[in-house]
């Protein structure tokens, strides 16, 4: 058995929903995820931003195995009932990572 195996039998351990992860739903499915959110941050309106002050971004990282049907970046997606926008998307040795951003 090689290293990439072993990783892809130990997946269920680090998206272990009772210890890690918790019960998501992603453009209708529900699926287990480890789930971290980041402070809401203000745009300051700086050079290069054309975003008004005072819209508030939010950004989620998804961790969660691999999806039939992997959302591409820019498309907008359904996150626990709020309407996001995927920012990345990238398999980290069979784990999916979604950066997902909203702004409030």
């Amino acid at each position: 058995m090689s290293l990439k195996d072993d990783l892809q039998e130990d997946i269920g351990i680090f998206l272990d929903l009772d210890e890690f992860g918790e019960t998501i739903t992603l453009d209708g499915n529900t699926v287990e995820a480890i789930v971290q959110e980041t402070p809401r941050e203000e745009f300051d309106g700086g050079k290069g931003d054309d975003r008004p002050q005072g819209v508030f971004n939010r950004t989620v990282i998804l961790y969660l195995r691999p999806l039939p049907d992997l959302p591409a970046e820019g498309r907008r997606i359904e996150y626990n009932g709020g309407r996001w926008t995927v920012r990345k998307v990238s398999d980290q040795r069979g784990v999916i990572m979604l950066q997902l951003e909203a702004v409030d």
